[in-house]
Formats: structure tokens, C-alpha cells, sequence
């Protein structure tokens, strides 16, 4: 068996955002993109790529930063990693003036989590709502590229190392991939 890694996707600084028009649209895109087939019913969400801030112009970003479980890709990501993305989840579009845009919601909602040998925060109900430190259960994310774990009301999206290696072949921009779990 390879090894296993389990990463997540971080904005890189100085790099365009998106963002709903509405910001009352960012907990319809919580609700929306949690893994539930969506695409037969999907009406495209109203976003604004964010190309300024604080003064400082940034630069065009191939995945515009919504939050990290909302991943958002443009042309050039469906171009050259579109199959891949598509054998994992599906490809929303989402209604810019800008540029076409998509979000990409993962068709694994995964019970990967190893509560026990990870180090977790919880509320006074039980439920968990930060990991310190993640464990995953090699088992259960063998094979998914990108998924997210069933503990969270809003999971992030978590990318393995294979789309890891995708991103930099592609020479694709925007993201850099923080490592929180590896199997040995």
C-alpha cells in the first residue's frame, strides 16, 4: 500500500478571492456544498471575484479563495484537471460577471476521522469543532483524492496527494496545500 496523505487547501497571500454577492450567501454555500448530489437541481450562486484589497491589486488566481469548504475553480483548473474533478465530485457553476467559475462539491462525505489518536476540541454537546491534530483512517480515504469528513457540520475539503501532485504538474496557481495527516 503507498503511503497515504491527507492535505488542506490554503489560499496562497496576494491572490484573488471569492466571495457571494450576498454576504448572507456564505452559509447557503455552507449548506449547499456538503457532498449531496446537487447538480440536477443546481441554480448557479451570484459571486464576485475579489481582484483588490486593502489597496493592493491581486493576482489572478486559478482556484479564487471562498472558504475551505467551497473549493472554486476556473477554466484553466476544469482545462487541465477536469476529469479528474469530475470522477470526484461535481463541478457547480457559479453566476460571475467576471469569468466562468465553478465550485466543486466532493461526492465523498467520509468517516475518516480516528477521533481517538487525533487531538479534538469539542463542544459542550460532544460534537467536534476544531482538530488540533488530525488522524485519518487510511482505510476509509484510500482512493478519494478529495473528500470531506462526516464529524463537521461544515467540513473543509481535504485533497490527497495525488491531486496535490495534479495542481503542480498543471502549473496552476492560487493554492498551496497544507499537510495535516500522513500514515506513517
Amino acid at each position: 500500500m503507498t503511503e497515504g496523505r491527507s492535505y488542506l487547501p490554503i489560499p496562497l497571500d496576494g491572490f484573488e478571492l471569492c466571495h457571494p454577492r450576498e454576504q448572507s450567501d456564505f452559509e447557503i454555500v455552507n449548506v449547499l456544498i456538503d457532498g449531496t448530489p446537487r447538480a440536477a437541481n443546481w441554480s448557479p450562486l451570484d459571486v464576485i471575484i475579489i481582484d483588490d484589497e486593502f489597496g493592493r491589486k491581486l493576482k489572478r488566481s486559478d482556484a479564487p479563495w471562498m472558504t475551505d469548504g467551497c473549493l472554486v475553480f476556473g477554466e484553466r483548473v476544469l482545462e487541465r484537471l477536469g476529469g479528474l474533478l469530475r470522477d470526484q465530485g461535481e463541478l457547480l457553476p457559479l453566476a460571475c460577471r467576471q469569468r466562468n467559475l465553478w465550485a466543486f462539491n466532493p461526492n465523498a462525505v467520509l468517516p475518516c476521522l480516528d477521533e481517538a489518536k487525533s487531538e479534538v476540541l469539542r463542544l459542550d454537546t460532544g460534537r467536534i469543532f476544531h482538530v488540533a491534530r488530525y488522524s485519518m483512517k487510511e482505510h476509509v480515504v484510500a482512493g478519494h483524492l478529495l473528500y470531506k469528513c462526516d464529524v463537521f457540520r461544515v467540513s473543509p475539503t481535504f485533497v490527497g496527494q495525488e491531486f496535490v501532485d495534479a495542481w503542480r504538474a498543471a502549473n496552476l496557481e492560487g493554492l498551496e496545500f497544507d499537510e495535516v495527516w500522513r500514515s506513517f
